[in-house]
């Protein structure tokens, strides 16, 4: 009894030291206040550490305050009241906590739950300063919340669950400061129906954790910013989840997860600035942004899908949302864009606008962007439906798509909306409208089957180039604004000017290579410096009445055309204007309907270089102002180009009207002026008002001018018109004239033709000289100033033409009466000179109808020059015609005579008079031929027949000889040819006309001679001498050819032979005559070579290969041999050696040549050995014996090791091992053949020591103690013996020298360790006693308790063979540390230990039962 107490004593004393409480479960009930169900039988206390083993339940029924507590195994502890601790404590996996109600507090501790936790009902907190370490299961079951309170932490870690499984559980916060939930693993929200809500009201951190909303909602609500913080994770919402973000978040790297289901962002967004967060989710469901904002300045990436509702949101701080997957705006809500932010639609991004009146807008200063590099998508329902982006906005090569709808850009601030490149796709029901200001750059493209209205100012800067190269059905409509900011916004597609006026300002271009159209009543107007230029690709077509180019300010206001301008109105009095300075350069002008009207009334404004001027039967150009001309003007008129204000053409430059068409220029007034010349290959019509000629200019007519009116041309000082040799100028009314005006040369020149064709009297005034004709068609035609009709000159026609004044008279030209024939007037006093010529016309006897006559209405007469007749009858000597007649008298009539004329193949001579000197009168006075005949030859080839001879006729020289009256002979000097002539003859062709004139003229008769000579041949037969050559003549071949002629050369294509023509050849001898002709035969010459071959040889020695064989050719054996021809085959009699073979070898060579003669030679072939073995050897593992020695031989060590013929000696250079040498040695194996050749290589000996070192331990015995005993180490006492035939490493005492082993039996182990690592062990037991114990008790031996198997690896058995109650075990490594402890009251006779976590090592059992213990040893392997 006493011993009883004492031990009752000692545990007491030793558990209240360890300060550790195990619940037993002995009580009544599971309550935390029954004494009976703790091991102290008291109820634990802030000093105890609690242990709550396996497969009790606990009721927490009080507020329990202690040290610390462990829940181990399958235990369940159910809270109900305050469960508070100090150090940390761990609930293990397997174990269940129900946790009811209360406080679980850990002041500035942890708690680890590797179990699960439920909440149920009731709320419960985590107490302040409490870190609840989830790594298990925390379910809420019920409505209850998890309030966390003030610097509290609930951390769900990477293992840990939380599971929402019923409506209305939260967690919430309670008190100031922290109060934290954070999740690195898994949250599960499984509701009972989708419309039960959760939240989460606590702060929140979700470090890369996952929230997975199955069924139900999520809703994250906590009013103060960066309370809850998303920082990466997977957010997983099936179709019947909701993610709510109620409150402020705030988002930090990416989220991403399946979203079937939906997120509503309805509060503000943060993310930091300079950090980065990014939507990553898949899944068919989207982002819902209800209300709210993105904050913080950071920079949130989408990557999933963002829906836009009837809320409107909005972007501040500076925050940047970067949109690589998709913005929806599904409703009416707005994106507010705050100060200095941005949204950034990427190129891997969609914004899509599907519901009216969603918009983007800016709020706030400063800079309020939305970028596009990718696709904007307008979708509405209803085609008039609208939606605005307000903000700055700047579409960097995106695309933007409006299938349905309006989409509005409008922006005040000029340069706030850029387009940079891009695309714009407007289908046929699609609208973009630009409202306002506007900034353009690079190519808009794009296809525009809806439409586009420009309607504000387009900005390109100054230096930029933007570009609309849209395609498609529909425009660009240009509804009212301007082109401003200095740049060039060159057009490839159609731009409409509709009904209201736009403008082009600070200095802008708009380059136009498509499609600019006027389809209403605006104006386009070009203000200072500004530029329209209509390239080479553009058309600018006016569509309907008065839509005009007008100008703005002063300076330059430019319109240019290199392309086509179109006039196409709907009806033809209907007229559009450029009022603007223009310049048309090269371009078209096509007036199909309608008037064009150029009117600027600045001189020089208005300037046309060359270009094509299309004016359709229903169309007008109207010249209505200065025009000033350059280059050459085209086109086709059909309808009328007028010509009413002054036409420049710069002094020394030339403009030409090249026009075609039915229709003409009507010069209806105005001027040409500015010095230059046009040039008329057009038809220009002088309509009833007087046109003018100033400034030193010439009017250059090329083709026809008309006078179909009463006006004049008034020619001004200096000026000139000129009318050139294919000129016509035709005076077809009554009154009309040209006219001098002003001082000075006033000239017209007539190179061409001038015609009154009135029928009334037309006059030139001014200063006239005529190159060309002056034709008085009908009625009278007044030259009244002067009159200079120069060499070639022709004054003609049927009318009358009025002569100035002698003295202004000059006339070196001719003059032409009549019209075949006629009567020509000339009114004044004529006169002529000797280069004069009158040119008559004789058909006939009869005046005026079969001759012409000229009548001179003037005195004093001065008939000079030639008189030119055409004779159209065959008149007789002595007939008479009166050509001339005079009303007053001839002062001079010195006409030439006499005079002949030619008809059929007679001259006739006429003789002139002057009968009362008032007439002219010629008389026939003879006839005759006076012509020899033409005499034509051709030169011809004659070829010589086969004899050698030819002929030739007159025929075949005369070559269309002719006579005027006709030819009577012909004949030739030379008729007949031989071979002397060959080569060029010259003849003579002599021929006589019927009136005896006679001619001749020579041709070249050439003979030639085609027949090719008779070639005959014969066949020949040589021998090939010692150099392998022969040859032949060409008249060894020959057999006696022939030619009709002479034979110039014999030639052989082959008169030399070598070897390679052994055997038949053929030859060809070609034979050619004086003329060249060749022919050809062939003949077969035959080669032949009757000499042997010459056999020279060289000595060989040769090496065996490694397969002990040797080969040679006839190649290496010939040292030179040679034949007159070639060697067709070398063959020796033994080409292959072996080891058998060895030294000097005779061979015979064998030389053939190509026609079969053949010799032989010997040589000698040395056959020789150089190469050194294959050695291979074999790494060896030897033991050391029992003195530490090891031998090997080289045999051991080789592993086939061979050689081409045979091996005569392997040796090792190491064959001996000790105890120095264990390890890995390196020996070298060396291997001899018969030829003495060696090789070495090497291998790893490798030495080892397998003999345990001996060990000899005591008997077991017994010590006594006083108390503890110390246990002494044994080997150094030389209680214990060890030795080794090498050395030892380590000898080792378990349990170690030092330890303190209470009273009881221990086996004492030893290891001796020898320097190779074996070991071998011994044991004895030895058995303290301690004396202070000295009441009688049962003591446990070691045949009580058993350990199998020992060593064990994963599971050990114990087995109690006394039957006594045992109480636990403690199991403790070699170094004295508590591994575990396990509890044995109701093990029964067997109870398993798991050594599943336990590292490979020695262990002590230590069993206790209630009155003695013993110690076991336990091996883990």
């Amino acid at each position: 009894m006493k011993r009883f107490l004492l031990l009752t004593l000692l545990l007491l004393a030793s558990t209240i030291a360890m300060a550790q409480t195990t619940w037993t479960g002995l009580g009544a009930n599971s309550n935390w206040n029954n004494t009976d169900n703790w091991n102290t039988n008291i109820v634990p206390t802030v000093t105890d550490d609690v242990i709550i083993p396996t497969g009790f339940t606990v009721d927490v029924n009080v507020s329990a305050s202690i040290k610390s507590i462990q829940l181990q195994g399958n235990s369940t502890l159910n809270i109900g009241n305050n469960l508070t601790f100090t150090q940390a404590s761990n609930f293990a996996g397997g174990t269940t906590i129900n946790w009811n109600s209360g406080y679980i507090t850990g002041t500035s501790t942890s708690l680890t739950n590797n179990g699960t936790i439920a909440v149920f009902n009731s709320n419960v907190f985590l107490g302040s300063l409490t870190t609840l370490i989830n790594n298990g299961q925390i379910n809420f079951n019920g409505t209850g919340d998890i309030y966390i309170v003030t610097d509290a932490v609930l951390n769900n870690a990477i293992t840990g669950t939380i599971s929402f499984l019923a409506d209305g559980g939260r967690f919430s916060e309670s008190g100031n400061g922290s109060n934290l939930l954070t999740n690195d693993g898994l949250i599960v929200v499984t509701l009972p129906d989708v419309n039960d809500e959760v939240f989460i009201n606590a702060e929140f951190q979700n470090n890369d954790g996952t929230i997975q909303v199955n069924n139900g909602i999520l809703n994250f609500n906590n009013g103060s910013l960066d309370a809850q913080v998303l920082t990466d994770g997977i957010y997983n919402v099936a179709s019947t989840g909701i993610i709510d973000f109620d409150s402020a978040i705030t988002l930090s790297g990416s989220l991403y997860g399946a979203l079937n289901g939906t997120i509503n962002w309805r509060n503000n967004t943060k993310v930091a600035l300079g950090n980065n967060a990014y939507f990553n989710f898949t899944g068919n469901a989207t982002i819902n942004w209800t209300s709210g904002a993105l904050v913080g300045g950071g920079t949130l990436t989408n990557n999933s899908v963002i829906n836009l509702l009837t809320g409107n949101v909005f972007i501040n701080d500076a925050s940047i949302l970067e949109n690589n997957s998709e913005i929806r705006f599904t409703g009416t809500g707005d994106i507010y864009i705050g100060t200095d932010g941005v949204v950034n639609n990427t190129s891997l991004g969609t914004i899509s606008f599907l519901a009216h009146a969603g918009n983007f807008v800016e709020s706030g200063n400063g800079t309020n962007i939305l970028t596009n590099d990718g696709l904007i998508v307008v979708d509405l329902p209803d085609a008039n439906d609208q939606v605005y982006i307000y903000t700055e906005f700047q579409n960097n090569d995106g695309t933007m798509q409006v299938d349905n709808g309006i989409l509005n850009f409008s922006h005040s601030v000029l340069e706030a909306q850029v387009l940079t490149d891009g695309i714009y796709n407007i289908t046929s029901t699609g609208t973009i409208d630009f409202d306002s200001a506007i900034t353009l750059s690079g190519s808009l493209t794009g296809t525009i089957d809806g439409t586009l209205n420009w309607r504000g100012n387009t900005n390109v800067a100054v230096a930029d180039t933007a570009f609309f190269d849209f395609t498609g059905n529909a425009t660009v409509s240009w509804v009212s604004g301007a082109l401003v900011g200095g740049g060039t916004l060159t057009n490839n597609s159609t731009i409409d000017v509709l009904a209201s006026n736009v403008f082009i300002f600070d200095a802008s271009s708009l380059e136009n290579n498509s499609d600019l159209r006027f389809t209403g009543t605006g104006d386009i107007y070009i203000s200072v410096d500004a530029l329209v230029n209509n390239t080479a690709l553009g058309t600018i077509s006016f569509l309907a009445d008065g839509g005009n180019f007008s100008e703005s300010g002063n300076g330059t206001n430019l319109l240019t055309n290199h392309g086509l301008i179109v006039v196409d109105l709907p009806g033809v009095n209907d007229q559009v204007y450029i009022n603007t300075e223009f310049q048309n350069n090269d371009g078209t002008i096509q007036v199909n309907n309608g008037i064009l009207n150029l009117n600027n009334s600045v001189l020089g404004a208005q300037v046309l270089n060359d270009g094509t001027y299309n004016v359709a039967s229903t169309g007008i150009l109207d010249f209505d102002s200065a025009i000033t001309l350059s280059g050459s003007l085209s086109g086709s008129l059909d309808g009328t180009l007028n010509w009413r204000g002054n036409t420049h053409v710069a002094s020394s430059d030339t403009a030409s009207f090249d026009f075609t068409g039915n229709a003409t220029v009507s010069w209806v007034s105005g001027a040409l002026v500015g010095g230059g010349t046009l040039a008329n290959n057009s038809t220009i019509n002088l309509l009833n008002g007087n046109v003018f000629i100033y400034d030193m200019s010439l009017l250059l007519n090329n083709s026809l001018i008309q006078f179909t009116g009463t006006g004049d041309i008034y020619i001004d000082t200096d000026a000139e018109l000129r009318n050139n040799a294919s000129g016509l100028i035709d005076f077809q009314t009554n009154g009309s004239g040209i006219t001098p005006t002003g001082s000075g040369i006033n000239l017209f020149y007539n190179q061409g033709l001038v015609k009154n064709t009135s029928g009334g009297n037309v006059s030139i005034s001014t200063e006239t000289e005529n190159s060309g004709t002056i034709e008085a068609t009908s009625g009278v035609l007044s030259i009244s100033t002067s009159l200079d009709n120069q060499i070639g000159g022709i004054l003609s026609g049927v009318g009358t033409i009025n002569l100035p004044s002698a003295t202004n008279l000059t006339n070196n030209g001719n003059v032409s009466p009549g019209l075949s024939p006629g009567t020509l007037t000339l009114d004044g006093d004529y006169l002529s000179t000797s280069n004069s010529i009158l040119e008559i016309e004789l058909n006939g006897l009869t005046p005026d109808t079969e001759h012409d006559v000229l009548a001179i209405l003037g005195t004093n007469v001065i008939l000079e020059g030639t008189l030119a007749i055409t004779l159209g009858f065959q008149p007789n000597i002595g007939d008479t015609f009166t050509i001339a007649t005079v009303s007053g008298t001839i002062a001079t009539g010195n006409l030439v005579s006499s005079i002949y004329a030619e008809y059929d193949c007679l001259q006739y001579t006429f003789d002139v008079s002057y009968p009362n000197n008032d007439s002219v009168l010629l008389t026939v006075s003879d006839e005759a031929d006076v012509h020899n005949p033409v005499v034509i030859t051709q030169d011809i080839t004659l070829t010589l027949d086969a004899t050698g001879n030819a002929s030739i006729t007159t025929n075949d020289i005369d070559n269309g000889s002719t006579d005027n009256c006709g030819i009577d002979t012909m004949s030739l000097d030379m008729a007949t040819f031989t071979c002397n002539n060959l080569g060029a003859n010259t003849v003579t062709l002599t021929v006589t006309d019927v009136n005896g004139n006679v001619a001749n003229n020579t041709a070249i008769v050439t003979v030639v001679d085609n027949i090719l000579p008779l070639v005959v041949t014969q066949d020949l037969t040589v021998q090939l001498d010692a150099l392998g050559n022969a040859s032949i003549t060409a008249a060894q071949v020959d057999n006696g050819s022939s030619d009709n002629c002479s034979i110039a050369s014999l030639d052989l294509d082959v008169t030399d032979f070598t070897c390679a023509n052994l055997g038949a050849n053929t030859v060809t001898l070609t034979i050619t005559d004086q003329s060249g002709n060749s022919a050809s035969a062939s003949a077969t010459v035959t080669v032949e070579d009757s000499m042997s071959p010459s056999v020279a040889t060289q000595d060989l020695t040769v090496q065996l290969d490694a397969l002990g064989n040797a080969s040679i050719t006839a190649a290496q054996v010939d040292n030179g041999s040679s034949d007159n021809c070639s060697i067709a085959s070398l063959d020796l009699d033994v080409t292959d050696f072996t080891c058998a073979n060895l030294g000097a070898n005779t061979v015979t060579l064998t030389i053939t040549d190509q026609s079969g003669n053949s010799a032989s030679a010997s040589a000698t072939v040395t056959v020789e050995d150089s190469m050194s073995p294959s050695v291979a050897t074999q790494d060896l593992t030897v033991q050391l014996d029992a003195l530490g020695n090891a031998s090997i031989t080289a045999a051991q060590v080789d592993n086939g090791s061979s050689d081409n013929c045979s091996i005569a000696s392997l040796d090792l250079d190491v064959t001996d091992f000790t105890c120095a040498n264990l390890g890995a040695n390196t020996v070298t194996l060396t291997i001899t053949d018969q030829s003495g050749n060696s090789a070495s290589a090497s291998a790893t000996v490798t030495v080892e020591d397998n003999i345990a070192p001996t060990i000899n331990c005591p008997s077991g015995f017994t010590v006594e103690s006083n108390g503890d005993f110390t246990l002494p180490d044994y080997y150094l006492d030389g209680l214990v013996t060890v030795d080794d035939n090498c050395g030892i490493s380590s000898v080792v005492q378990t349990p170690s020298a030092g330890s303190i082993l209470p009273d009881g039996y221990y086996d004492i182990d030893f290891i001796v360790t020898d320097i190779f690592g074996n070991s071998k062990s011994c044991m004895f037991q030895i058995k303290v006693e301690d004396l202070t114990l000295n009441v009688n008790a049962f003591e446990l031996t070691e045949s009580h308790i058993v350990l199998y198997p020992n060593p064990a690896t994963n599971m050990v058995t114990l087995k109690n063979n006394s039957h006594v109650n045992l109480k636990s075990a403690t199991i403790i490594d070699v170094k004295g540390s508590v591994i575990q402890k396990i509890n044995l009251e109701a093990m029964g006779l067997k109870q398993t230990i798991s050594l599943q976590d336990y590292a490979s090592g020695v262990y002590f059992v230590k069993i206790y039962s209630e009155t003695s213990s013993i110690v076991k040893r336990l091996i883990k392997q």
